[in-house]
């Protein structure tokens, strides 16, 4: 019987950065490839950095539909 290995799940910013650090292991258990996400830590980052741009201009919830 031959056990299947799990596919690497890697933080893409931790990766460009050298760390390469491993999130976790998943499904498919049989695919090693490496597939990517972002880790907590570059995700609280990027939200920062969007919160900061300037504001894009949106209609209002509350606004009265036009037609």
């Amino acid at each position: 019987m031959q056990l299947s290995a799990p596919m690497i799940v890697v933080c893409a910013w931790c990766e460009a950065e050298g760390r390469g650090y491993v999130l976790a292991e998943r499904e498919p258990l049989d695919d090693r490839r490496v597939t990517h996400t972002v880790c907590l830590e570059h995700r609280t980052e990027l939200l920062s950095q969007l919160a900061r741009m300037a504001p894009i201009a949106r209609p209002s919830l509350a606004a009265p539909c036009r037609e």
